[in-house]
């Protein structure tokens, strides 16, 4: 998992980053060892999520796109030639 960090050196200087740890408390931990004191931990979520909702909404959006160009381009029906053509 990865987290992102703000903890406060020996010297006071805060310091901000992200770190990988299995889980928030080892997270803490491993800043504890590198002399820092931490003053929040908070997981980074899944951006998986994130990429997955917006591919399902271009991909509506590319439908919905699609469809306008197909019936846009279709001529009516014409009922002496009994024909109906899509350009």
């Amino acid at each position: 998992m990865k987290f992102t960090f703000k903890a406060k050196t020996k010297d006071g200087t805060i310091k901000r980053g992200s770190i990988d740890a299995v889980d928030k408390e080892a997270a803490v931990v491993l800043l504890q060892k590198n002399e820092l004191i931490p003053l929040t931990v908070r997981e980074i979520k899944d951006d998986g999520a994130i990429l997955s909702a917006i591919e399902r909404w271009t991909s509506a959006i590319s439908q919905k796109v699609h469809r306008f160009q197909l019936v846009r381009h279709c001529e009516p029906y014409n009922s002496k030639q009994k024909t109906h053509s899509c350009v």
